[in-house]
């Protein structure tokens, strides 16, 4: 029914379902009413809201109209309670203008007391008491400033602006009395001070008067037109102002304010004036020998100022003065340099500790006893002079003549390379005898890397001093680089030292009964030879050595040597039988293990027997590396022992162990074996047809190119790089160096002497290792693997 478009039929119907329902039609009828109440009801409310909006308009009017009423009724009551309170607000007006005005009157009876107080104490001249009354008289002018066009207060200003300049006359009167004639006034501190309360200005002039007055005489004598202006009485001017300074402080710094820096002061003013006076004539004559005299004193007089006034403010105040004229200090510090190094030509270079021992165990006795670094003791005095040099420098200049000091150092760090020590570094199998080599050569290793440490240190420190647009000129590098070279060159010298000793065993190998061995379970004679000499030689290299790492280096490469040496020496004991191969895995293996020991001899009171073993990490990778630069021999041992026949089984098991496809090293490999050269090439033939169905094989083995056959080959030596540690050197390296010496060893100024003299008498190209300097600076970690 509620719908809009309901069909009241419909709903007739749905009510009236049968003649039954006539009868309720009175109840139906009923509710109908009540509903249509209901309804009626409803639609009066709904049209009551919606007439709602227009009463509000009619109640916002009548709000506006009653505010207006209520601000139309707060203003007369204002206007009632102002007239109330106006009388109030005019006595407490007049009560602030009294209070004003008796103050006014009060200040301004101070201000004439004051100044009648002031005028009656000036004649004494006590101006403490002085002081006092004229901050008060100060302070009253600033507070009638404002009344100024009051006739009779602006009278009394200019009384008071008359006493202030009369006053200031009188105190400028007095200093220059007590200046002049010494007619000292005790209360002239107080008096500074009244100056400084007038105007700062005044006391700008009491200064410069003093200064001027002070110097006075330094500009008088001291002058450019007079020879006392002249660099060679410069340190005259020093010495004369030093006593003005002292006579300062003894009879005029009581009279001044410490606030005022007086002393302070009239040392800038002296240093200002003395640097214009150096430059106007550095600039007029060409400097003279006697400019590093005058800077040498200089310098001095600023370090003697920084003392006095606890400062770093006249540093470089005078000396900066002389800085384009520093090529002639630095070209002293040459002459200073050279003359040092005539001292070095003339001296030992390894520590006095290591001189008086000449046998072994002499020697070794020392080492126990001693921690001396083996350094060059020319090598530690040179980085002190150039320390010593550069502070120098420093307190001159930040700038060029510091580039000039690095070229001077680097200059001089390659003299005492190239004259010095690398004169000692020989391949002369006739000096490489005895223990002095070994102090020599380790003392040069030792001292490259002290080198290489201090130059690098050096470089950066005066990096950290130099002005910011020369620090890329600033560079060592390349001389530094060039003591990697000379660290090479020792551990090679030294190395070949060992390999010249192992002579002797090698001989020893070669002359052993190898047809008669009564037991392979024997080490060799030839063996405990082998380990003396490594012993002797090393027992006294690693204690000298300071870096532990070069001693793991020269263990490692020692390693090398050693299996180099054996694959090299095969060929004199040819033909290879079960029985010999068999007793030299025996020597072999008891190589092996002797070789786990080498770098323990670092410690001068190791003993072989003790049973001692390293436990550092570097050990453990020292330990791998022995394991298999050894493996390299016990395969060629194992290849050994493979029969001759069947031909295609031996030639399957040097693929398998060998893995190379170079007739060449098959070849030795069949020589070695006692194979004539008339029953080589069926081998030959089985080996091309093995290795055509092979396509992994390289192309030759590094382990086997180092055979030899027979005496007239000689294996070319390898040197050992950072990208494979498997290359090795010949045991019998030909070292060919242009440094050689006399045959004797007399004494060790005669073995330094003489090396010097043949390396500077004209040859002077030395053979470079930069391959083997790869392998000193590689990570100890990266062992052969």
């Amino acid at each position: 029914m509620t719908a809009l478009d309901s069909d009241p039929v419909s709903g007739l119907n749905r009510i009236l379902v049968s003649p039954d329902s006539i009868e309720e039609l009175p109840e139906l009828l009923a509710y109908i009413n009540s509903c249509k109440r209901q309804l009626n009801k409803q639609l009066n409310e709904d049209i009551k809201q919606y007439q709602a909006p227009s009463k509000i308009e009619e109640n916002v009017q009548s709000l506006v109209h009653e505010l207006a009423t209520v601000r139309q009724n707060s203003g007369a009551t204002q206007e009632i309670i102002s007239s109330m309170t106006s009388s109030m607000q005019n006595l407490d007006k007049c009560k602030r203008n009294l209070v004003h005005s008796m103050t006014v009157l009060k200040r301004l009876q101070m201000f004439v007391l004051a100044n009648e107080s002031l005028i009656a104490i000036m004649p004494k001249k006590d101006y403490k008491e002085i002081l006092q009354s004229f901050g008060v008289v100060k302070d009253l002018v600033t507070f009638f400033k404002p009344y100024k066009s009051i006739e009779s207060i602006n009278r009394l200003s200019l009384s008071v602006a008359q006493t202030q300049s009369k006053l200031v006359d009188d105190i400028f009167i007095d200093f220059e009395e007590y200046v002049t004639h010494k007619s000292p006034n005790p209360d002239l501190k107080y008096a500074c001070e009244i100056l400084e309360i007038i105007d700062k200005k005044y006391k700008d002039k009491l200064l410069t008067w003093f200064y001027n007055h002070q110097l006075k005489d330094i500009k008088s004598i001291f002058n450019n037109l007079d020879e006392a202006g002249s660099l060679d009485n410069l340190n005259r001017r020093y010495i004369y102002f030093n006593n003005i300074l002292a006579n300062t402080h003894d009879k005029f710094i009581s009279h001044f304010p410490e606030s005022w820096n007086v002393p302070f002061e009239l040392s800038n003013l002296f240093c200002t004036l003395t640097r214009q006076d150096l430059d106007s004539l550095l600039s007029s004559s060409t400097p003279s020998g006697n400019l590093l005299e005058a800077l040498t004193s200089t310098l001095n007089f600023e370090n003697n100022l920084n003392k006095i006034f606890k400062t770093q403010d006249f540093e470089r105040s005078i000396s900066k003065v002389f800085e384009p004229y520093l090529y002639i200090w630095v070209n002293d510090q040459d002459k200073q340099l050279n003359s040092k190094f005539m001292e070095y030509y003339s001296v030992t270079q390894i520590p006095s500790e290591y001189v008086d021992a000449k046998t072994e165990e002499d020697f070794l006795q020392t080492l126990r006893m001693n921690s001396t670094p083996n350094i060059s003791v020319s090598s530690i005095e040179l980085f002190k002079v150039f320390h010593k040099i550069l502070q120098s420098g420093t307190k001159i200049s930040n700038g060029q003549v510091l580039v000039n000091l690095t070229k001077l150092f680097s200059k001089y760090i390659s003299e005492f390379l190239y004259k010095i020590l690398l004169p000692m570094v020989t391949s002369d199998e006739k000096i490489l005898v005895g223990i002095e080599p070994l102090k020599y050569l380790t003392m040069i290793l030792n001292t490259g890397d002290y080198m290489i440490s201090n130059i690098g240190d050096l470089e950066e420190e005066i990096k950290s001093i130099v002005i910011e647009p020369l620090k890329n000129k600033i560079t060592l590098g390349a001389v530094r680089d060039n003591f990697i070279d000379l660290i090479n060159k020792s551990v090679q010298s030294l190395l070949l030292k060992i390999v010249n000793d192992l002579k002797f065993a090698w001989r020893h190998f070669a002359n052993e009964n190898w047809l008669h061995i009564e037991s392979e379970s024997v080490t060799s004679n030839y063996v405990k030879d082998y380990q003396s000499i490594i012993v002797k030689n090393i027992s006294i290299i690693f204690p000298l050595i300071i870096r532990e790492g070069y001693v793991n280096n020269f263990c490692d490469r020692l390693i090398e040597i050693i299996i180099a040496s054996f694959l090299d020496n095969f060929y004199l004991i040819k033909p290879m039988t079960n029985t010999k191969v068999r007793q030299l895995q025996v020597d072999i293996e008891n190589l092996k293990k002797f070789s786990f020991t080498l770098p323990l001899y670092a410690n001068p009171n190791y003993k072989s027997h003790s049973g001692e073993k390293s436990t550092t990490k570097h050990f453990r990778f020292y330990e791998k590396n022995v394991n298999q630069q050894f493996k390299k021999l016990e395969t060629v041992l194992e290849l050994f022992l493979v029969p001759n026949k069947p031909v295609e089984a031996l030639v399957l098991k040097y693929i398998e162990l060998i893995g190379d496809m170079s007739e060449k090293n098959f070849r030795k490999v069949l020589i070695l074996k006692g194979i004539n050269e008339d029953e080589v090439e069926p081998y030959l033939e089985n080996f091309r047809v093995q290795i055509s169905f092979q396509n992994t094989l390289q192309q030759e083995s590094p382990i086997v190119s180092q055979l030899r056959e027979s005496e007239k080959t000689q294996v070319a030596i390898k040197r050992t790089s950072n990208t494979s540690r498997s290359s090795t050197v010949s045991p019998e390296p030909e070292m060919k160096s242009p440094i050689l010496s006399a045959p004797s060893l007399p004494n060790i100024n005669n073995i330094e002497k003489n090396l010097r003299e043949f390396a500077l008498s004209g040859e002077n190209q030395v053979t470079r290792f930069k391959n083997f300097s790869k392998f000193f600076r590689k990570d100890n970690n990266s062992t052969n693997e």
